[in-house]
């Protein structure tokens, strides 16, 4: 990238650009075009389980597998499940209960990718070191998500903004939760240059879990989607210009895509 300093100066300011302006443009430049990113780790009951890297595929993990950081902006197509080039079981599963709660690091994540942030389950059928969910079938539901805030004071607060600088996010798991091999979905959903479609820019993750005890909440058939499908170029919430400052801009209510958080019901 080379930064022509003739573009910084005008008739009416004559004088060169100083090393600050230019490294304060250059930070700017590097934070917008930077809309990539993978969890670092993830904490589940004191236990660190460190994320997929791509530099190192072979090392054992929780987490599936990805072939790039790179988020997707197809929304049809099948990296939305785990991510691009991604989705293969991993060897490991962590083992939590009903009403846990999993801490996720992303790491670094640019300020000014805002969005909503959203977590899935997928039951496997048995182990889910052997499974990979069809791109059409309908196996998973949402157990968390969280938009922007609208308290009246500060309008433009979104999910992604607590994500931002190793801030974890905490997903908590139904209280009720059947027992079983479960994959989680996670996902930033960033909407920078989401005025129109494409745009937006989704960031999955996928890690497996062994959920024990003795709950028996399984969801709604309505409550399950696919992935992709669960959301679409039309959707509510996948085009949104999130610096537009006028009462239906930064002020609304957002809508976050996808189905409502699943309630659990009594299962066999």
């Amino acid at each position: 990238m080379q930064l022509r300093l003739q573009s910084l100066t005008t008739p009416s300011s004559p004088r060169p650009p100083t090393l600050l302006s230019l490294l304060t443009l250059l930070l700017a430049t590097l934070t917008q075009v930077r809309a990539h990113g993978h969890v670092n780790h993830t904490r589940i009951n004191g236990q660190v389980y460190d994320g997929f890297n791509v530099d190192y595929p072979e090392r054992p993990t929780i987490f599936r597998s990805i072939t790039t950081d790179h988020p997707v902006r197809d929304l049809t197509s099948k990296d939305m499940a785990c991510g691009v080039g991604g989705g293969e079981p991993a060897p490991l599963s962590a083992e939590v209960a009903p009403g846990d709660t999993i801490s996720v690091d992303w790491g670094f994540w640019p300020g000014s990718h805002l969005g909503p942030v959203t977590a899935y389950l997928a039951k496997c059928p048995e182990s889910c070191t052997d499974y990979v969910p069809e791109p059409e079938d309908k196996v998973w539901f949402k157990i968390a998500e969280k938009g922007k805030a609208t308290n009246g004071t500060y309008y433009n607060i979104w999910a992604s903004h607590h994500i931002t600088n190793h801030n974890p996010f905490t997903i908590p798991l139904p209280r009720n939760l059947a027992a079983g091999n479960y994959i989680l979905r996670h996902e930033i959903i960033s909407l920078a240059t989401a005025k129109t479609y494409p745009g937006i820019e989704v960031q999955p993750s996928c890690f497996q879990l062994t959920v024990g005890g003795a709950g028996r909440g399984v969801p709604r058939e309505s409550d399950l989607v696919s992935f992709p499908g669960a959301y679409g170029p039309g959707s509510e919430g996948v085009t949104w210009n999130v610096w537009d400052a006028s009462e239906q801009g930064i002020r609304s209510v957002y809508p976050v895509p996808g189905p409502g958080v699943a309630v659990l019901v009594d299962g066999e």
